[in-house]
C-alpha cells in the first residue's frame, strides 16, 4: 500500500541549560506528536502501529544530534 500524508504537526523542544540538541530534538518530536490527534487510523481498521512517522529536525548543528536516541 501506498504511503498518504494524513497530517503535518509541528514540535517545539529547547535544553536553554544542557545545550544537548538530541535532547531539544526528542523533546520537539514528543511535543509534535502529543499535539496531534491521531483517532483518524480506527476509521481505516488501522491502529497507530500501521502508521509511518517521517521526522525532519531543524538544529543549528545537526552534526550534535544522536538521531537513534531521538528515533527511540
Amino acid at each position: 500500500m501506498a504511503l498518504v500524508r494524513c497530517i503535518t504537526e509541528m514540535g517545539m523542544g529547547v535544553d536553554v541549560h544542557g545545550l544537548d540538541y538530541t535532547l531539544a530534538a526528542k523533546r520537539a518530536v514528543f511535543d509534535a506528536i502529543h499535539h496531534s490527534s491521531l483517532g483518524f487510523a480506527r476509521l481505516v481498521g488501522a491502529t497507530t502501529d500501521d502508521m509511518t512517522i517521517n521526522v525532519l529536525i531543524g538544529v543549528p548543528h545537526p552534526n550534535l544530534v544522536k538521531v537513534d536516541a531521538v528515533r527511540t
